[in-house]
């Protein structure tokens, strides 16, 4: 009976999907290609006049150090999007001002960073993935931004009457000085929170075996079950589902030719074939010197915006209550490597062997093959159990592992639920 209930929703949200394809493929051929796409955020601009934009920027944990009469407060939210996205509102007009004037940055010790992280008023920013400064820049509309570098944490702090901006890169600490950034901005920015006792691992002896940046709130994380399906499972040639991501992809459905093989969709047009594997997964492979289907532009801030958002266009538009965020931009053998992975209320998704739901390789100016992982995630009303974080870092400690920054993550291998479990980063499960 299970099983058969479980078929029927899928089913059905399947034929939602299916519906909603008719509005995504007639959004897409009203002239918005890959290279013209524009985000359509412009609540974000009129609330805190920034970038339009800046929620591409958004964190997945952050932390305020607050002042409260004699005594210094912090309030932190991480596995808790909505709460997440309320404080970035209050904040990214700070960071986007504080990157437009970053002077020359300055290499500090790992002293000076946990003394910023504890100084008032301040704010701490977590991405979650390692982002470009010039890409986080022009998503915030920071101009004239002078940094260079990989980041994913920063902290705006306050320093004798100014602020300071604080980021990490490979394992070192750098400071810039914020001339147009007053500490009046961040207590205004901050005004009305209260702290909520957060604190980070370095402050208590009792999570001395993890990552020291990690953060730690009083109550256990509580995150929902999730399903998992495909949404693509059984769209063949002629579904319009299908035919909304080819779009999306440029592939025109009327010259399409779709044949089957092995279990997997061939899709051909003109020299450029997609592959679509039974359990979701699209790739693209450009033919050498054949293919010029995806010319980028020449900057990597601008490249790294043409992939998020085809990204967004074909699995960003099917994963239902997850979002996609910039997970790691590498070199590799074949090129540069963007990633974009899952967050599902706040946490990691991991998929089997790989974390990312989209791989774009960048070659030059052309963009030469892309994995794509369609999957989409439904919250069950139940709440999943989780272990405490001071017996996962006890646990952590025992089995040799210590230093490690402990996140709750879903594993995804396939199946059709999911539940969050402790995992660090290099080290697999808790």
């Amino acid at each position: 009976m299970n099983k058969r209930l479980l078929e029927t929703g899928k089913s059905l949200l399947i034929v939602l999907l299916a519906c909603s394809a008719l509005y995504l493929t007639a959004r897409t051929q009203l002239g918005r290609g890959l290279l013209s796409h524009q985000s359509q955020s412009t609540s974000w601009q009129k609330e805190t006049s920034i970038g339009p934009q800046a929620e591409l920027a958004r964190p997945a944990r952050m932390a305020a150090t607050l002042s409260v009469g004699d005594e210094i407060a912090r309030y932190g939210v991480q596995y808790d999007p909505a709460a997440c996205d309320n404080l970035f509102q209050l904040t990214a007009r700070p960071l986007m001002e504080a990157l437009s004037c970053a002077q020359t940055p300055q290499p500090i010790a790992r002293t000076g960073w946990e003394t910023a992280l504890n100084a008032a008023p301040g704010i701490y920013f977590d991405l979650q993935g390692e982002v470009p400064l010039q890409v986080l820049s022009a998503w915030l509309g920071a101009e004239g931004c002078a940094l260079e570098g990989t980041v994913r944490r920063l902290v705006l702090s306050a320093s004798g009457d100014g602020v300071e901006l604080y980021y990490q890169e490979a394992g070192a600490y750098y400071v810039c000085a914020a001339p147009m950034v007053t500490q009046s901005q961040l207590e205004e920015a901050l005004s009305g929170l209260t702290g909520n006792q957060a604190q980070f691992a370095f402050e208590e002896d009792s999570y001395a075996a993890l990552d020291p940046d990690t953060l730690i709130l009083p109550q256990t994380p509580s995150l929902p079950a999730c399903t998992a399906l495909n949404p693509l499972e059984n769209q063949g040639e002629g579904s319009a589902l299908l035919n909304s991501q080819l779009s999306a992809l440029t592939f025109s459905p009327d010259t399409n030719h779709i044949y089957t093989t092995s279990g997997t969709q061939a899709i051909r047009s003109g020299n450029d074939t997609l592959r679509l594997d039974q359990n979701g997964t699209m790739t693209y492979h450009a033919l050498a010197g054949e293919s010029s289907r995806y010319r980028l532009s020449g900057r990597l801030a601008e490249q790294v915006e043409e992939c998020r958002a085809l990204a967004q266009d074909t699995v960003g538009a099917l994963c239902g209550d997850a979002r996609l965020y910039l997970q790691s931009i590498r070199q590799t053998d074949q090129g540069t490597a963007v990633e974009f992975g899952y967050l599902l209320h706040g946490a990691q998704v991991q998929l089997g062997s790989e974390s990312y739901a989209a791989q774009f390789v960048i070659e030059g100016d052309q963009l030469t093959q892309f994995t794509l992982h369609y999957r989409m995630y439904q919250s069950l009303p139940e709440q999943a159990l989780v272990l405490p974080e001071v017996q996962a870092a006890a646990a952590l400690q025992a089995l040799g592992r210590s230093g490690q920054e402990l996140c709750l993550v879903y594993f995804d291998s396939g199946s059709d639920r999911l539940s969050p479990a402790w995992y660090t980063e290099g080290g697999g499960r808790v």
